[in-house]
This record gives C-alpha cells, sequence and structure tokens, in this order.
C-alpha cells in the first residue's frame, strides 16, 4: 500500500536518488586489476563505454550518461578560501606507473565511504557503475547498445584474464530479450 512506511522510504529514497533501473554493474574480484596495464585497461573500458552511443532520427546520441568506478570517481576536497567542498576526480589522468598507482590506490582505500560500494579491500572486490540514459534505453531506439557494452567487458576480460560480472537491469532486460 501507498501509505505503508517500507514503501513511503523507498519513494522518498527514488526521489532524492532516482531509480536504478539504469545502473549496468561490472564487477571483479581479482587484486590485478592494480597491476599497471591492468588499471590502464580498466580506465580505458570506461572510455570506451562512455563512446557507446545510438543512433536516433540520424543523430548519433550517447548511450550513457556517466559512469563511477574505481578508476572514474572523486574526492571531496575543502576549499577554505571559497569556504566550501569542491569535488576533485582521483585519476585526472592515467597514471605512469606502479608507484603512482599505489599512490592514488592508497588515498581510494583511505576513504571510507568508498568502501563497501565502490571496492571491497579484504577480498579485492570493486565495481563500474554504468549510468544509462534511461530516455533512450526504454526506446526502441536502444538498439543493441547495452550487448555491445557487454563485448566491451568481455574484451577486458580477455586482455587481462581479469574476470569480470555483469548484472542490472539494463543487463537483465538485454539477456531476457
Amino acid at each position: 500500500p501507498e501509505d505503508d512506511s517500507t514503501f513511503v522510504e523507498y519513494r522518498s529514497f527514488i526521489d532524492q536518488f532516482s531509480e536504478d533501473g539504469n545502473v549496468l554493474a561490472i564487477g571483479y574480484r581479482d587484486e590485478r586489476i592494480w597491476e599497471l596495464q591492468n588499471f590502464l585497461k580498466w580506465r580505458q573500458l570506461v572510455k570506451e563505454l562512455q563512446s557507446t552511443t545510438v543512433e536516433v532520427d540520424g543523430k548519433s546520441m550517447s548511450m550513457v550518461d556517466s559512469i563511477f568506478s574505481t578508476g572514474n570517481c572523486y574526492n571531496l576536497v575543502k576549499d577554505t578560501t571559497l569556504q566550501r567542498f569542491d569535488f576533485q576526480q582521483l585519476f585526472k589522468k592515467d597514471p605512469n606507473s606502479q608507484e603512482e598507482l599505489d599512490s592514488i590506490r592508497d588515498v581510494l582505500f583511505s576513504l571510507p565511504f568508498y568502501e563497501g560500494l565502490l571496492y571491497k579491500k579484504d577480498t579485492d572486490a570493486g565495481l563500474m557503475m554504468v549510468f544509462v540514459n534511461g530516455d533512450l534505453f526504454n526506446s526502441e531506439n536502444r538498439g543493441n547498445a547495452v550487448e555491445r557494452m557487454l563485448l566491451l567487458s568481455d574484451k577486458f576480460t580477455q586482455e587481462t584474464g581479469i574476470q569480470t560480472y555483469v548484472s542490472g537491469m539494463p543487463y537483465i532486460r538485454s539477456v531476457m530479450t
């Protein structure tokens, strides 16, 4: 019922954070992700997924709104001059050495917000959340965009040997159809 406390809390959550029906989750469980070449391929996967497009009325439109992952996340930094907080990307560019990657990983692991959300240190598990464009995904224009994203994830696995696991409503709807 609409007056049920659980339903009321759910509606409040949806109002604040939107629905999660447009999130494609790609996970891994492998410490080798933190080897420089593998991590660079993880970041490349982010770029390739972000470039997934579909044709709408002869125009190419992006299927991906944003991506949040261990290779594409932010730190909240205090700006004392303007008296506010700013978001700064942890990885402003690809790391050039294993030492640089290790240093940035240590910063990521020091941010308690991401523990259990983007990674779990004790299991070497991590996550990439691909937020697909809901309007395009829920239209006939989506075509095979999700299938192409899954192929990119498979390509990452083939190139690195790191198994990826995919879930989320876009995945489920694509597999079911």
